[in-house]
């Protein structure tokens, strides 16, 4: 954002179309944000704790007859050097002693995960080259990816719920709709479980 003579404070945004990843630090790098068309009136609206947005990227779809093809070419060292794992699938867990240090995504959107079993830091992979795991988003010099999980299209009602416990328990708030402020959704200030019944 620094480039755009804009600068990094950010009060409020206004998605008018499609899909952003915003991030907290440059390169796509630090917290990131899913944001979706809407108006979010202040960082809370949209999960941050700062108003600092240093960098942002479109969540882009090619075309439908592409749905389903997904490509990923992952490296053991930076700069796309050392060993070379390609995935076209999910991965729970990767190799044994495979530890990921650059990728090229080729086809398809991916999540990475820091944990086996799609567990930990979560970051968003879309088509592209990230050259190491800063560029990923991985802030931590102890950050690595342990599972890979493809991003795929959803045409089901929307509908998920929203639990106050753990365990499907407790109040709940059923949405078919985006939401940029839950408290205004249904007085759901704390979320410990969720239940998606369509869509993503």
């Amino acid at each position: 954002m620094d480039d755009t003579d804009y600068g990094i404070k950010t009060q409020s945004i206004d998605v008018i179309s499609g899909v952003w990843v915003v991030f907290e630090e440059p390169d796509f790098c630090g917290e990131s944000y899913i944001l979706e068309k809407g108006l979010y009136g202040s960082p809370e609206d949209w999960g941050g704790l700062h108003n600092k947005v240093g960098s942002t990227m479109p969540v882009l779809l090619d075309d439908f007859q592409n749905t389903g093809k997904f490509k990923v070419q992952l490296f053991s060292d930076p700069g796309f050097q050392g060993s070379v794992l390609v995935r076209e699938d999910s991965a729970n867990c990767l190799q044994d002693g495979f530890s990921v240090a650059s990728c090229k995504v080729v086809a398809g959107s991916w999540l990475a995960f820091e944990g086996q079993n799609f567990t930990g830091k979560m970051y968003v992979l879309e088509e592209g080259s990230y050259p190491d795991l800063r560029a990923m988003g991985c802030v931590s010099r102890s950050s690595s990816i342990q599972s890979l999980q493809t991003v795929g299209i959803e045409f089901s009602l929307p509908s998920i719920t929203l639990f106050e416990r753990c365990g499907l328990r407790g109040k709940r708030v059923v949405l078919t709709e985006g939401s940029v402020n839950l408290q205004l959704a249904g007085g759901c200030g704390r979320v410990q479980s969720v239940l998606v019944e369509g869509g993503v």
